[in-house]
């Protein structure tokens, strides 16, 4: 019941201009040294960061990861950041030398791990990452299957990342993310989907619709109560 005339739309965002000065000048042979040094191979990367914590429910991910392992014998999981459930996590996948574990990593370093990957999969409580991703072209593929945040609804299915839709067992959400990885075409789509979207969520234009929003607040007559 509130007006709507009254109500400012930021897009919420963080400064990701350092992620874009990264993705245009790291060249395909950093990317290719950066790969051997972290051990992963030339096969498809998909990419998780964020906190090992209960409500972002890895051990889903990491299953739905098996099945795309099997799908494509070259496929690799990175998996970024810290939190309480990283030692469990990490000893259940004791035999899976294709899932690399890797310390949290923030500016210029987060740009260049996530360069590596070819998809970014977060299945569940999808947030402010999902900008970062824009930022460096990364489609992010998730699901219906759990909660998000709201900035889940700048994912646009098809056009910028991949929404799994219908409560999809990991099962599912695997084959999806696995024919993506096998579509370079559709990939690339979305890439660009992904750098569109970028140009609109940055952090000087949410600062102008934060202003705008004050300054016309500031013009508005009181809002009287209602009764």
């Amino acid at each position: 019941g509130y007006p709507e005339e009254r109500i400012s739309i930021l897009m919420n965002s963080t400064d990701t201009e350092l992620l874009r000065e990264t993705r245009t000048g790291m060249g395909p042979d950093q990317i290719r040294e950066l790969r051997q040094r972290s051990g992963i191979g030339e096969g498809p990367v998909g990419l998780y960061l964020g906190a090992m914590d209960p409500i972002k429910h890895l051990p889903y991910l990491l299953e739905a990861a098996r099945h795309i392992h099997r799908m494509l014998p070259a496929f690799e999981l990175m998996m970024i950041g810290a939190g309480p459930e990283l030692p469990a996590l990490r000893e259940t996948t004791a035999g899976d030398p294709w899932i690399h574990w890797i310390p949290p990593q923030f500016g210029q370093a987060k740009a260049r791990f996530m360069m590596l990957a070819n998809v970014c999969l977060i299945p569940a409580w999808v947030g402010l990452g999902i900008v970062d991703a824009f930022a460096l072209g990364l489609p992010l593929v998730t699901t219906d299957a759990f909660p998000h945040s709201v900035e889940v609804d700048y994912l646009e299915h098809d056009t910028n990342g991949w929404m799994v839709s219908g409560h999809p067992t990991p099962r599912d959400y695997g084959e999806a993310a696995a024919g993506l990885l096998q579509a370079p075409g559709k990939l690339e789509h979305l890439r660009r989907g992904c750098l569109a979207s970028a140009e609109r969520l940055t952090m000087p234009a949410m600062v102008d619709r934060f202003t705008e929003g004050i300054l016309r607040a500031l013009d508005a007559p009181p809002l009287h109560a209602r009764s």
